[in-house]
């Protein structure tokens, strides 16, 4: 998520705009075994009155699939702060209630749960158990239930030249990738939905965009016993920033030494270009391989996946493979450490199907708030599930996050950054525990090390020629007849000169 203020040439601030970076949808639907949903969730389950409790049917100690580690309580639960921050941002409470009461039918909507059907022809039955969730989210949704359950048991396939129409059920399997999928769909368009709110409520006229300040909040670097496709876009992101940052200030600021003519010892340092190659690089890499797979119109394979990346790639030295492994799996050694991705699923997720079948059925929902984020004739189409010749290219989650990935580099180039490190003290997130070693391994993984190095054996306060003429002007008085200070349209050299002119009498 990145902020940017803007500030007039008064240094007033007049604005802001936010704009997201691969927001993590699969969370709504998948949690890692340590993590927990979005905030959000817990939330309304934690601070919602008695009376909507009622309304969005979550009585207390309700246990929901998609909600791991209720018992814990955080700072970021207080349900009131978020109410009211909405407030000020010009969310009135009729609104905040819609949102809410949809989240809620998110939660009701992950304990939906199938029985595998003894005949593929026949559709997979609800569960008894879940029939009530069944009934309360699309309540909630305001979907005929119904039409909710057989858009999650029947695919619909468009094939031949005239586009028949034929229905397939799903196995136990698909039905809850159809859900998972539902739901990350609707949090997803919630969530750009909110943003363009927001913005409207605090953005200022782009006429009046003159400088502005920059907030970048970036994902920290991850590594879970079961890694996937979201795990290696935050990495890539960590990757490529790090490597800005070498380069901006490990590698910029040596240069600038040697090129003032000081007396001067190279640091060396950790260059990730090999680990970006790898990843990104041209003509081969783990991306390039994973958006063919999406191309070929076949059922991929996680084990030919796998085999492809080490064959295309082997000459790699951040390329590694876990030979105990019994799933398939490829090892990319980061800058922050080796990290191994399970290589199931990883071109579905890149593909990012959405059913075409799912948008329509939100298309006709009665709720105020979903017709507003799933009209009649949306701009944005859904994918079509492709059949025969007549697949087309579709852009994908990687293809997508790397060209956000490069705006935010050309914006980050063309301005003057500063770092904000945020180091764990220890790896299992525990209060008043300290691990020198594990915050030792942080710092040189990041070049915290190397830049202490530079800034101590380097010249770390700098002040302009021209800012420290006007700062010590009053130095002139001790060497009568030192010369002005010079105009502004006089070179640097000229005002380097000047400073020694008066500075040297005085040393």
């Amino acid at each position: 998520m990145g902020s940017n203020l803007l500030v007039l040439r008064t240094q007033q601030m007049t604005g802001a705009a936010v704009q997201t970076y691969l927001l993590e949808k699969t969370r709504v639907a998948c949690q890692a075994s340590s993590e927990r949903n979005f905030h959000i969730f817990y939330q309304i389950c934690k601070g919602a009155s008695a009376d909507e409790r009622l309304q969005w049917h979550l009585p207390e100690g309700a246990t929901f699939s998609w909600l791991p580690n209720p018992e814990r309580t955080l700072e970021e639960d207080c349900f009131e702060v978020t109410r009211e921050a909405m407030l000020h941002l010009g969310i009135d409470a009729p609104t905040q209630n819609n949102i809410f009461q949809a989240l809620a039918g998110l939660l009701h909507l992950g304990n939906i749960q199938f029985a595998d059907s003894r005949d593929e022809a026949q559709p997979c039955q609800l569960m008894d158990s879940a029939k009530c969730s069944a009934r309360t989210s699309a309540s909630l949704l305001r979907l005929p239930e119904d039409l909710l359950l057989e858009t999650l048991q029947i695919r619909t396939i468009r094939a031949g030249r005239q586009q028949q129409v034929f229905q397939k059920p799903c196995s136990r399997a698909e039905c809850d990738t159809r859900r998972d999928c539902l739901a990350k769909l609707v949090y997803a368009r919630l969530f750009d939905w909110l943003v363009s709110v927001i913005n409207s409520s605090i953005c200022a006229d782009p006429d009046s965009w003159t400088t502005f300040i920059g907030l970048l909040d970036v994902y920290g670097f991850e590594s879970f016993p079961n890694n996937s496709l979201e795990q290696l876009c935050i990495n890539y992101a960590n990757e490529k920033l790090q490597q800005h940052f070498v380069a901006h200030y490990l590698r910029a600021q040596q240069e600038e030494y040697a090129a003032e003519g000081l007396q001067w010892s190279f640091v060396n340092y950790q260059d990730n270009q090999t680990c970006l190659d790898l990843i990104e690089g041209s003509p081969i890499s783990i991306c390039s391989l994973m958006n063919e797979e999406c191309r070929l119109n076949r059922p991929s394979s996680a084990a030919q996946l796998q085999t492809r990346i080490e064959s295309a790639l082997a000459g790699s030295p951040c390329l590694g493979h876990d030979k105990l492994s019994q799933e398939p799996s490829f090892i990319v050694v980061h800058y922050a450490g080796p990290v191994r991705y399970h290589t199931a699923g990883l071109v579905e997720k890149n593909k990012d199907p959405v059913p075409p079948e799912l948008t329509r059925l939100l298309q006709q929902s009665q709720d105020p708030l979903l017709k507003v984020l799933f009209p009649p004739d949306p701009e944005e189409k859904s994918q079509e599930e492709p059949s025969g010749q007549s697949r087309t290219p579709v852009l994908t989650v990687v293809s997508k996050f790397k060209a956000s990935l490069e705006q935010l580099l050309q914006v980050l180039h063309s301005t003057t950054p500063h770092y904000i490190r945020c180091i764990k003290p220890n790896s299992q997130g525990q209060a008043q525990m300290f691990h020198p070693e594990e915050v030792l391994s942080q710092l040189e993984a990041c070049g915290l090390v190397e830049t202490i190095h530079i800034s101590a054996a380097g010249f770390p306060i700098r002040v302009s020629h021209r800012n420290f003429v006007e700062r010590y002007e009053l130095l002139r008085r001790l060497r009568p007849g030192t010369a002005p200070s010079q105009s502004a349209d006089e070179g640097r050299s000229g005002e380097g000169h000047h400073c020694q002119s008066f500075v040297h009498p005085v040393s």
